[in-house]
């Protein structure tokens, strides 16, 4: 019993490793009549089959249905400007939405969710994603190499003597560039408009940028002070000699 298990378990996890887990663009439907249900209409193209013509036969001119979108910038970009249309069991047409667009103009993020009610012939957004994840990777990687450069600024600070305090000094700064990189980075993600998505609260993460800046300015402290005790040393010496 226990192999045919993992060997369907197995099989599963084959599958979708083969097609893929995709997700579609939903749509949250308010009010509909019993048995009604909806499509999306996208702008028609003029390359219809005769079979889309068929399926399209209750769908306004310049439009066509499909039967989703993908949860991928790149579909979302194919199909942006979209409408909800209503059709009731039999396939008759009884409702057509106003023009919605997914992108969200002069943001990072585009509408993954939508909200469609019947009785207000509205669409609206209600949950986004990201269009470029650029700066979530570069502060991953940044990270790492922080992690890296933490431990190397440590073994810097504390081999620091009178003789070589001299070299300690940009080696400290030159170990600091993946700070400045995160903070810089995160403070972009927080401050910039384009980058956040409409009506969430930026601020939500910002403790955490402050708690990273504190941490930072400790360790450089650390390093600033044991910098000047070895040059003062260095100073005593040369004058003793």
């Amino acid at each position: 019993m226990k192999k045919k298990l993992i060997f369907i378990f197995l099989s599963l996890l084959m599958m979708c490793l083969l097609t893929g887990c995709q997700s579609n663009v939903d749509c949250a439907t308010y009010g509909l009549p019993e048995g009604a249900k909806i499509s999306y209409l996208v702008k028609d193209n003029e390359t219809s089959t005769s079979a889309e013509s068929d399926n399209n036969k209750n769908v306004p001119d310049g439009w066509r249905k499909i039967q989703y979108i993908s949860d991928d910038y790149e579909s979302v970009k194919q199909n942006d400007t979209i409408k909800i249309a209503v059709f009731d069991k039999d396939g008759k047409l009884l409702k057509v939405s106003p023009e919605f667009t997914l992108t969200i103009e002069d943001r990072n993020y585009y509408w993954s969710k939508l909200a469609y009610n019947y009785e207000k012939n509205s669409v609206e957004g209600i949950r986004t994603a990201r269009i470029d994840n650029f700066i979530s990777k570069w502060v991953f990687r940044l990270f790492v190499l922080d992690f890296i450069f933490f431990n190397i600024y440590l073994i810097v600070v504390t081999s620091i003597t009178p003789k070589n305090y001299k070299s300690a000094l940009w080696k400290m700064l030159v170990l600091n560039i993946p700070n400045i990189g995160i903070i810089t980075l995160l403070c972009i993600d927080t401050f910039s408009d384009y980058f956040n998505p409409p009506g969430e609260d930026r601020f939500k993460c910002f403790g955490i940028i402050l708690f990273f800046i504190q941490i930072v300015i400790i360790v450089n402290i650390f390093g600033a002070v044991r910098y000047c005790k070895c040059r003062r040393l260095a100073k005593v010496q040369e004058e003793s000699e």
